[in-house]
């Protein structure tokens, strides 16, 4: 099924497979509205997703002002460093539609350290952004993304579980 696209609707980019198995989980929260979102095919790399949008999403949001963009990467505890350089290649003008989210190094790690499988997770992530309870969030793996995931929630909470 494909979205809509003159009503809001969401891309996901993921950086690798685990990454994506995590959105996989997400994709099973309940009340989610998944005709709103796709989840792309991951881009081998951090730098993959990167390049990715700026080849093909920058001009993708500005035709289509109604799509929002989630990348989903590992930081490989480089957070400041790698989100401000990711902050710089982001327009102005689609700020309030893109978000950059991931584990502090790796999503193995945070798979580890919770003892949960990478859908689990998932599916915990949309039971608490449906529920704006972010405790998962606040784990060590993840807690640098609480502003990220502030703002995220802010603009695509109320179409992803209309």
């Amino acid at each position: 099924m494909s979205i809509n696209k003159y009503d809001n609707f969401l891309i996901i980019e993921t950086e690798d497979d685990a990454n994506r198995q995590i959105l996989n989980g997400f994709m099973k929260g309940v009340g989610l509205n998944i005709r709103k979102i796709q989840l792309s095919n991951h881009c081998s790399g951090w730098s993959s997703v990167i390049n990715k949008f700026e080849s093909k999403m920058i001009s993708y949001l500005n035709e289509y002002q109604k799509g929002y963009v989630i990348m989903v990467i590992d930081f490989d505890d480089h957070y400041d460093e790698r989100k401000r350089m990711i902050e710089e290649k982001i327009p102005s003008n689609l700020y309030n539609r893109v978000f950059v989210l991931g584990a502090k190094k790796e999503p193995e790690d945070l798979k580890r350290n919770l003892g949960l499988n990478y859908e689990a997770i998932g599916e915990k992530m949309a039971d608490g952004f449906l529920d704006n309870n972010h405790q998962l969030w606040e784990c060590e793996d993840l807690k640098h993304n609480l502003e990220e995931l502030h703002r995220a929630c802010i603009q695509i909470r109320s179409f992803i579980y209309a």
